[in-house]
């Protein structure tokens, strides 16, 4: 298992095109490997062998996953409406979307959710019901704090944009009322290969938005800007919008120069399509969204996809370890300290506590993490080593194996 990691760390990310189903498929091996070396997985294990699985056939179908991301409010859901040609999404004038949504091209259109409770998926393939149904399931007005239990949504509808093996994701914005909303917009970071963050001048970037974008970048190495809304602003208005937000993302986000900013109307964009009115639609500014979208991103699909998978896999595959290393470790450790350690980790009072240190405490090589902390701040391990081994990074993991 550990020379598994090591092999997909290796991998290269510089390649042409005609190698790219080759590396594909090689990693698709190693992915296989991995899955079938735990014959009898743990709940634990099994978890993240579902998340293995569900990557391989990312791979296998090849398909550009972008999200739009951003704050609340700034019209992500209209963009990809706007994209799409249609008003297949819900929008209004409070956050809506709750639920991350994948959309991709179909022969006809329809719409799937899967819950969290093990009930038979809702399935319709009316047109024009599509929308109610997602209001339903996916709003926060409707569907507050997902009570009805929705652990995936997925549309299939005609469009052009779509048939250039991209799938567009929709996710809740981040920096509303409702916590719960940025939670599973950070989550499905992981779902993403590209990524459309959108930000408007109503008002300007902030820091809410800055601090997202912090982890975006960590997990989405391909990012493009679109300013929203410019039907508000006069022209030198927009221009020191455009000058504004390219300073924030330089000095404070440390965004690769040169930035790549569209300045759009989506709901603009949207109107004239329906209008289809091509004059008024070149004045939103989406068609060079469009055109770099489906153009230069699309030619560059099959070396993003790798790159992402490449990623996922070692991150995956160190989780895998790790957690095997853990259980294994656990299972070997007298009751009366396992007991011990469990009720560590278990006592209350909030404090953040580097995850390194925690491992080496739960296997015995440091003082516990109280010991070390000052008073006034008590400190806890929350819910025990299962917690840290949710979601490790590779770097943590590295820092564990240093001991």
């Amino acid at each position: 298992m550990q020379r598994l990691a090591q092999a997909l760390a290796r991998s290269h990310l510089i390649f042409a095109n005609p190698e790219m189903w080759p590396r594909m498929k090689s990693l698709n091996a190693l992915l296989f490997l991995a899955s079938s070396s735990v014959p009898t997985p743990t709940p634990a294990q099994q978890e993240i062998l579902e998340r293995l699985d569900r990557l391989r056939t990312r791979l296998d179908q090849g398909l550009l996953r972008i999200a739009v991301l951003g704050q609340f409010k700034r019209g992500k859901s209209t963009l990809l409406n706007a994209l799409l040609g249609a008003p297949v999404l819900p929008t209004g004038v409070t956050p809506v979307t709750a639920i991350p949504t994948f959309i991709k091209a179909g022969s006809s259109a329809s719409a799937r959710i899967t819950f969290q409770d093990g009930n038979e998926p809702l399935i319709t393939m009316v047109e024009g019901e599509i929308p109610s149904v997602l209001e339903r399931y996916i709003s926060e007005v409707k569907n507050p704090h997902n009570r009805l239990n929705v652990e995936s949504v997925e549309i299939e509808v005609r469009s052009e944009f779509l048939d250039h093996g991209i799938v567009l994701i929709d996710t809740p914005g981040v920096g509303s009322i409702f916590a719960h909303n940025t939670r599973a917009a950070e989550a499905v970071l992981v779902e993403c290969d590209a990524a459309v963050f959108v930000v408007s001048a109503d008002p300007p970037i902030t820091e809410v938005e800055v601090t997202y974008l912090r982890k975006v970048r960590e997990l989405i190495p391909k990012i493009f800007f679109a300013l929203n809304k410019i039907d508000i602003l006069d022209i030198q208005e927009r221009s020191i919008a455009e000058r504004f937000l390219a300073d924030v993302l330089k000095e404070q986000v440390s965004i690769p120069q040169p930035l790549r900013i569209f300045s759009i109307s989506a709901k603009q964009g949207l109107q004239a399509k329906l209008d289809k009115d091509p004059q008024s639609l070149s004045a939103t500014g989406l068609c060079h969204l469009e055109e770099v979208l489906t153009g230069e991103l699309a030619r560059e699909k099959h070396e993003i996809v790798f790159a992402a998978g490449r990623l996922r896999s070692i991150s995956l595959v160190s989780e895998l370890l790790f957690q095997s290393k853990l259980e294994h470790k656990a299972l070997l450790m007298p009751e009366e300290d396992l007991k011990e350690k469990a009720a560590t980790f278990e006592s209350s009072g909030p404090v953040r506590i580097g995850t390194a240190r925690l491992i080496r405490f739960a296997f015995g090589r440091s003082k516990p993490p109280t010991e070390r902390t000052s008073r006034r701040n008590r400190p806890v391990v929350a819910r025990g080593t299962m917690r840290i081994a949710a979601n490790p990074r590779p770097s943590r993991w590295a820092a564990f194996r240093r001991g």
